[in-house]
Parts: C-alpha cells; sequence; structure tokens
C-alpha cells in the first residue's frame, strides 16, 4: 500500500537496503531511511521516513522473507509496531506455509492420478497383449497341422514358413 492506493509490486535485490540488516540482526526500526540510503532513489521518491523490517519464519524456524513497513513520517511507538509486525510476520509465515503444503499435497495428488492412469493403461495392454497371444495360439497350431500334412515340395512351405515366423514375431 502506499498513499491512498495498492503499490505495484516490485522486487529488488536487498544487498545495501534496510532489508540486509532484518536478514543479519532480525527486526529493525530505521529512520531517516531516504537519507541514510541515498543509493535507492526509491525511497526519496516515496518520501520514505521510517522502515520496520520483521524477518518471517517457518515453523521451524526456516527464513521465508521480510515483512517491511516504509512510513512517510517517524514511527512513534516502535514497542507497538514491533508487536504489530511481530504478530503479523507469525501470521504469514503460517499462511505460506499452508499454502506450500497445499500445494505439495495438490501435486502429490496429481503424481497419484498420474500412476494410477499408467497402471490402468498397463492392465488395458497386458489384457490386448493377452488376448492377442491367444488368437496368435490358434493360428500357430493351425499352420502347424497344415505343414504336417503338407509335401515337403509343396510350392505352398515357404509361404508357411513366412506365416509362422511372422505370428512368432507378432506374439
Amino acid at each position: 500500500w502506499n498513499g491512498n492506493s495498492h503499490a505495484e509490486q516490485f522486487c529488488f535485490p536487498i544487498e545495501g537496503t534496510p532489508s540486509a540488516e532484518v536478514v543479519a540482526k532480525g527486526f529493525r526500526h530505521l529512520t531517516k531511511v531516504a537519507e541514510n540510503y541515498p543509493d535507492r532513489p526509491w525511497f526519496k521518491e516515496n518520501k520514505v521516513s521510517d522502515y520496520l523490517g520483521m524477518p518471517i519464519f517457518t515453523g521451524s524456524g526456516q527464513p521465508l522473507g521480510i515483512l517491511a513497513v516504509l512510513h512517510d513520517s517517524p514511527v512513534a511507538d516502535r514497542q507497538i509496531t514491533r508487536t504489530l509486525l511481530s504478530i503479523f510476520a507469525a501470521r504469514a509465515g503460517a499462511e505460506i506455509e499452508r499454502l506450500e503444503a497445499e500445494e505439495s499435497r495438490a501435486a502429490l495428488q496429481r503424481q497419484l492420478l498420474q500412476s494410477q492412469k499408467m497402471e490402468a493403461i498397463g492392465q488395458l495392454a497386458a489384457g490386448v497383449a493377452h488376448d492377442l497371444n491367444n488368437a496368435l495360439g490358434a493360428v500357430v497350431g493351425h499352420l502347424q497341422l497344415i505343414k504336417l500334412d503338407l509335401d515337403e515340395h509343396s510350392p505352398l512351405g515357404p509361404s508357411l514358413e513366412v506365416a509362422l515366423k511372422g505370428c512368432s514375431r507378432a506374439t
């Protein structure tokens, strides 16, 4: 929120900013920010006077980000502000963890669904292969019976061998 409207979302490297101090030392309430960070013109353009930053952690203490409040005038009561930021940062950390858990659960659900689809396709393919082998078994059996009754000099002999080899490859 900036002034009376939502600010555009922005990203910036934290090196050389008040956020770097929050990462290194925890909660920070810095004053005269626009003056103390002249290489960051955004602070001056937006008339930032005070910066209050609180790290956001997971329930197990892993860092997730920073909750920062930038104000255009000095903040009078640091303790109330620190308490409020602490509460909001804890809630933000819990919400981020909840959202990540939901996404993880959804990803696992998609993997399970994909696995079930692959299993169904495998069962279908096995059924088709079984049925085809049964049909080919009948064809091979009849071709072998014909081969037994065929004269060894019959012109059908080579065709019969080609048919038997084709059935063998299909099996």
